[in-house]
């Protein structure tokens, strides 16, 4: 007995015909999605922490330290695949790309991308997310960096071949035979657990991060440009920033269920950046799957009011979810 009934595609368009051709069947687990983030209260708490610590903290910091905490409360999301099974961190790595722009004069292919992978990422506050990266992109720009130094003395002489390979022989023996490449002049696990950045300072609202290759994260988080646009305030319109987060998910490690707990927890830490001091085990952060109902019975009356005061929100209550519906105006970016 056949599979599937099937039956001849009748006069197939050159297009379709060279799509078939060209295409193989999908094989990538990459799920995305955004939220919005209603940022009056992060863009006046980043103001008020730039001016306390010294340093300018940005929109990227804090969403940095958001990300790092939701994987310290769920570690079930800070895994990948290894071998067709699935494994888990015992720490949360959490990389930040910078821009190294091209030389006065020069053309744009001369901007270079690298980054700073934070280790142990659930424990540094925003303000010391921000020193991190000011003085690893100082060292960057400076030609101070050993790795950054050491990559692109490799990269200008080798073969794209002879690269590729090398970059193979890293990815096996960094996470197939799980043993640590310094000798290579390769970091340990170079990505770690999520990667952020950001095309905010750009204009760009909705944009969408890759996996590279040879990392294992699951998790690929982008900041979009902070716009005024108009939200729903008590079923009035009312005229606020709004942050756009877009992250990409691999669909092996992270389904819906966990997507939605992930992003509740980020929206309620950035639009109450107060939380963002607090340890990420504190009970006084919000813990999203109080919300979310689908796939179990809703609790009863009771059980509902007994939430108020437990430690599943500080003022024992979930703010309002931010609105998908907006119309978008400029806005200075952050």
């Amino acid at each position: 007995m056949k599979n599937v009934s099937l039956r001849p595609y009748p006069h197939a368009s050159s297009f379709r015909k060279l799509a078939a051709a060209a295409w193989v069947a999908p094989r990538e687990p990459n799920v995305y999605g955004s939220i919005a983030v209603r940022a009056a209260p992060l863009v006046a708490w980043l103001e008020r922490q730039s001016e306390q610590e010294g340093i300018r903290v940005t929109v990227t910091h804090a969403v940095v330290r958001a990300v790092a905490m939701v994987l310290a409360r769920h570690p079930d999301a800070n895994g990948f695949v290894r071998f067709g099974q699935l494994v888990l961190r015992e720490h949360v790595d959490v990389y930040v790309h910078v821009l190294l722009r091209e030389p006065v004069g020069g053309t744009i292919g001369g901007a270079d991308l690298s980054g700073l992978c934070l280790r142990h990422a659930d424990r540094l506050t925003p303000s010391a997310i921000a020193r991190e990266l000011h003085h690893a992109v100082d060292a960057k720009r400076q030609g101070r960096d050993p790795e950054l130094v050491r990559t692109r003395r490799d990269t200008a002489w080798m073969p794209g071949w002879l690269l590729r390979l090398g970059l193979r022989l890293a990815e096996l023996l960094q996470y197939g035979l799980n043993l640590r490449t310094d000798w290579l002049g390769i970091p340990r696990d170079p990505v770690g657990s999520a990667e952020g950045s950001s095309v905010g300072m750009f204009g760009i609202q909705t944009a969408y991060g890759p996996f590279f290759p040879l990392s294992r994260n699951a998790i690929a988080v982008v900041a979009g440009a902070v716009e005024d646009a108009v939200v729903a305030v008590d079923g009035q319109p009312v005229v606020t920033p709004v942050l756009t987060l877009n992250a990409t998910f691999d669909h092996r490690v992270i389904d819906g269920f966990h997507a939605a707990v992930l992003t509740r927890e980020v929206r309620q830490l950035l639009e109450h950046p107060e939380l963002l001091d607090l340890d990420p085990a504190d009970t006084r952060v919000p813990d999203a799957r109080a919300t979310i109902t689908v796939g179990r019975a809703a609790p009863s009356e009771p059980a509902q009011r007994s939430l108020a005061g437990s430690g599943t929100d500080p003022e024992g209550w979930m703010p309002e979810e931010s609105s998908g519906r907006i119309i978008r105006k400029n806005h200075p970016e952050e």
